[in-house]
């Protein structure tokens, strides 16, 4: 049954614009050569405030109780066993200037699906990946009503024995919501940012950690098309 309802299930995913160099686009259309980057690289970025970010994959939960009068607050980071490939939902020139990404070229990629897919094919020890636009907010938290993931009441003042409860129903919160991979502040608003990210690592083993790749990936080529290709 599920296979037949794949058939007649359309996926209508939008088209996103990458802003790099002609330099770097023409490797990728060639060799299809692509450098992904991590949280921890984004952090440690300090060239400018528009591509680097030191709270990247670092944020705040506000966990509400059911009158909105009060909530608990839970910093959580996504880890750095993950690799990220940044996008736009539009194509505007003002986007390449200084003030911006700082590049001279931009390619479309037409098929998110398909591209996400070819580049997981690459990467080793591959778990899952995540793709999704930005969500902007003024203070970069993630706001969680409790009612969402079927939580009694959030107490004021919790008992030792209730607070063990919430620790492990925050775990739970942490490990299903993908709100914290989508989360800048309203600083970056411009952007429009459209997200791609890998998980990778065996679970229960020490994962190295990488602040980026370069990988070989001409199977993503087909669903791109250069924009800024010079004549």
């Amino acid at each position: 049954m599920l296979n037949k309802l794949r058939e007649r299930w359309i996926i209508n995913s939008p088209v996103v614009y990458r802003y790099m160099d002609n330099e770097f686009i023409e490797r990728f259309f060639k060799y299809g050569e692509l450098r992904l980057t991590s949280y921890q690289k984004f952090r440690n970025d300090n060239t400018d405030e528009i591509r680097g970010d030191v709270q990247e994959g670092i944020n705040e939960y506000r966990i509400w109780n059911k009158n909105r009068d009060h909530h608990f607050t839970l910093q959580r980071r996504t880890g750095d066993n993950n690799f990220i490939f940044c996008t736009s939902l539009k194509y505007d020139e003002d986007l390449m200037s200084q003030t911006n990404f700082e590049c001279d070229g931009c390619f479309k990629i037409n098929n998110t699906l398909g591209f996400g897919l070819e580049i997981a094919t690459k990467i080793k020890e591959f778990q899952y990946g995540l793709e999704g636009p930005v969500k902007y907010t003024d203070t970069g938290q993630i706001d969680i009503n409790c009612e969402d993931y079927n939580l009694e009441d959030i107490p004021k003042n919790p008992t030792p024995e209730e607070m063990i409860k919430l620790q492990q129903a925050f775990h739970e919160i942490s490990v299903r919501d993908t709100s914290l991979f989508f989360s800048k502040k309203s600083l970056y608003q411009t952007q429009l940012e459209y997200r791609f990210i890998w998980n990778y690592g065996i679970p229960g083993q020490l994962v190295k950690m990488y602040e980026h790749i370069t990988i070989q990936v001409p199977e993503a080529v087909k669903f791109c098309e250069w924009i800024t290709k010079p004549k």
